[in-house]
């Protein structure tokens, strides 16, 4: 039996890639294309909390860097600096919608059993009052003790604190692709609904076995697996798209018309699971 999640909250996480286009600061034409998506979920009736990247990229010019450093104190240092412009070029996107915005910093002490209610509970006062949460790794303070990592990882924790009813990540593909030639750069069939995560869809991540493979499609797998193991579904499509985003969470329903890869929702018992 599956647990009915009656949730119509969403989690978004868009990636950098998206946001800059593979450029070193944010592309703003790329945010007001990301916002307009999700003003549309919010237009549908969904509750919609955003993770987003980007705010390294938004600080690196600011601080006079033509390409991502490695010192961990210049990334903290880019992070401070990106984070404020990023919140503004969301505001003002949203504002275009009559929609506001609110930040929310996180580290993974934030998802202890202790202080993850409060974590909730601001969230789902944010969205009774209409305002979109917008949430991010605080990359200013976070250290390796306190690092969730990744912004994959953080959409999905968020996703199972706040039993939301879909995980959408958008990134600069269209999904999940069978395979992927690093010569041609030619993509295989795209995977439309997955059931299970099995070691041959962890391999399909890279589409090959060679040293780069890392990072990238790799953690947005295991995103996958942290929500769909706790009945959330996750969908992974593309957020460069210029047209209307359809995606549905819904397992009932045909793929036919929807953009992306699902990843289909584990079977729960109760809710005790989740």
């Amino acid at each position: 039996m599956r647990s009915r999640n009656t949730s119509k909250k969403i989690v978004v996480k868009v990636g950098s890639s998206v946001l800059t286009g593979g450029k070193t600061s944010i592309v703003t034409q790329n945010l007001s294309r990301v916002v307009r998506h999700l003003a549309a979920f919010i237009e549908e009736g969904k509750d919609v909390v955003l993770v987003t990247s980007g705010a390294i990229a938004s600080g690196l010019s600011v601080l006079g860097f033509k390409k991502r450093p490695t010192e961990l104190s210049e990334l903290q240092a880019a992070a401070a600096v990106g984070q404020n412009i990023l919140m503004h070029e969301y505001s003002i996107e949203f504002k275009k919608y009559g929609l506001k915005c609110a930040q929310i910093l996180l580290t993974r002490d934030d998802f202890s059993q202790q202080r993850k209610k409060y974590l909730c509970n601001t969230i789902g006062t944010l969205l009774g009052h209409k305002i979109v949460p917008i949430i991010n790794e605080n990359d200013s303070v976070s250290v390796e003790e306190i690092k969730i990592g990744d912004n994959d990882t953080l959409s999905a924790y968020v996703a199972v604190a706040i039993k939301a009813c879909g995980l959408l990540i958008l990134t600069d593909t269209d999904g999940l692709y069978e395979s992927f030639d690093i010569k041609t750069g030619k993509y295989g069939k795209l995977n439309k609904d997955i059931k299970a995560i099995t070691p041959q869809i962890e391999k399909m991540a890279c589409g090959t076995d060679k040293d780069p493979c890392v990072g990238g499609m790799s953690t947005k797998i295991r995103a996958a697996q942290i929500a769909t193991r706790s009945g959330i579904p996750v969908v992974l499509a593309s957020g460069t798209t210029s047209g209307s985003l359809n995606v549905s969470f819904d397992p009932s329903k045909s793929y036919k018309n929807f953009n992306g890869t699902r990843f289909l929702a584990a079977v729960i018992k109760n809710e005790k699971n989740r």
